[in-house]
């Protein structure tokens, strides 16, 4: 599903003065490291290593502190974490109600991006939208060149009342957990679609967004600006284009979850042994 070029990898490394070899040993270092924690309940692989050494930009101690808030934040969250197994009945229901899926091809080689768009109005469940992002993050941490995202939220059946569902406790959560934990890096956040009321909740965004990340909020009226993000052939059918529709991408999405299964199940079961913190 997360399509991308190994050639977009090397030339991410050598902006960095990264190679396949350099990284290899961060990766070696940092499981070494790992193999000392006694408090956390394993020691997570390479290909999650690799993923956050991109997003902490080969900062090995970043990457410790991300790993360890890896393990940390589901205890420190718990309105998050709790139910947030895809299989959880509320998340099943979101993903038959909500388009909540990535687009397999990278926009301009290294954004991946994100699309949230209800199929039908008064369903969206802001919360079980941010469980569903974390979810989504834990496959891309094994399987995609994660760099930074491309957000892409239609408004066309997103009420008023839809959004307030989002509370101010939950945006602050949310925002910790995306830039502490994952580390993601914001690209982009486009509203399409939007309707005039959008407008009255950008200043409250603005309260709680830092505001790096709130520069990059983007409201449209229409879907066009996602003609200068994806090509002819990759653009969803649900904007003009030929590629996957939204629906296809969804059941990719619901298909990597049952995949994926043993995976989050056994992330309900970890637990942080904090009487063994050194």
């Amino acid at each position: 599903m997360y399509h991308f070029d190994n050639e977009a990898r090397k030339n991410f490394y050598a902006s960095f003065e990264q190679t396949e070899e350099t990284v290899a040993e961060q990766i070696k270092t940092i499981k070494i490291w790992l193999e000392t924690q006694t408090h956390l309940p394993e020691i997570m692989d390479d290909a999650k290593i690799r993923n956050m050494l991109h997003l902490c930009k080969f900062n090995a101690e970043k990457v410790k502190e991300r790993v360890e808030n890896y393990y940390t934040f589901r205890t420190k969250y718990p309105n998050i974490s709790n139910s947030s197994n895809p299989k959880s009945q509320s998340l099943k229901e979101t993903m038959e109600t909500v388009h909540m899926c990535n687009h397999p091809q990278l926009v301009d080689s290294s954004h991946r991006a994100v699309f949230v768009s209800p199929k039908k109005k008064n369903v969206l469940s802001c919360l079980n939208i941010i469980k569903l992002y974390f979810c989504i993050y834990e496959i891309r941490l094994q399987e995609d060149l994660m760099i930074d995202d491309i957000i892409i939220v239609d408004m066309t059946n997103i009420t008023f009342r839809d959004m307030c569902t989002l509370s101010p406790r939950m945006v602050l959560a949310g925002v910790k957990i995306y830039k502490n934990t994952f580390s993601m890096r914001l690209r982009a956040m486009y509203f399409i679609n939007s309707p005039s009321y959008v407008s009255i909740w950008m200043p409250i965004f603005k309260l709680f967004f830092p505001a790096k990340i709130f520069d990059r909020l983007q409201v449209h009226r229409d879907s066009e600006i996602l003609k200068d993000l994806f090509s002819p052939n990759d653009l969803p059918k649900d904007y003009g284009g030929s590629g996957p529709s939204l629906d296809q991408l969804n059941d990719m999405m619901q298909q990597k979850f049952i995949e994926y299964e043993e995976r989050f199940d056994l992330l309900d079961t970890l637990k942080v042994e904090e009487s063994l913190k050194a």
